[in-house]
């Protein structure tokens, strides 16, 4: 199923865009999120490049952007104070995302991505 392009770049796509979600404050299906990125580690059952190469690559570009985008929009709205305080804030719930669906090999980079 998954070996199709088609289906691998919409299902990626389809990923992105609930994590986006949650990000600006949506609910989403935790549950579900997880078990479709547990299947992309294990659809390849001796390698991550799937999980790596495919979604985590597009996940990282995603935060690099959208933590970029809101940062700046901070930086002209907000005191020094706030901005930290979102910061942190933000810091938190990232960490949340890894715990909650995420593969724990993607902290590192995640985090490293949120705080550059």
């Amino acid at each position: 199923m998954i070996q199709s392009s088609a289906i691998k770049d919409r299902l990626i796509q389809l990923l992105i865009k609930e994590i986006r979600n949650e990000r600006d404050g949506e609910l989403i299906e935790k549950s579900q999120i997880r078990s479709s990125i547990q299947m992309l580690i294990e659809v390849c059952k001796n390698s991550r490049k799937l999980y790596e190469q495919e979604f985590e690559k597009h996940l990282l570009q995603e935060t690099y952007e959208y933590y970029k985008l809101e940062s700046q929009q901070l930086i002209i709205d907000s005191s020094c104070a706030s901005y930290l305080s979102k910061a942190n804030q933000r810091l938190v719930e990232e960490y949340e995302r890894i715990s909650s669906y995420l593969d724990g090999s993607t902290e590192t980079k995640l985090i490293n991505t949120f705080l550059n």
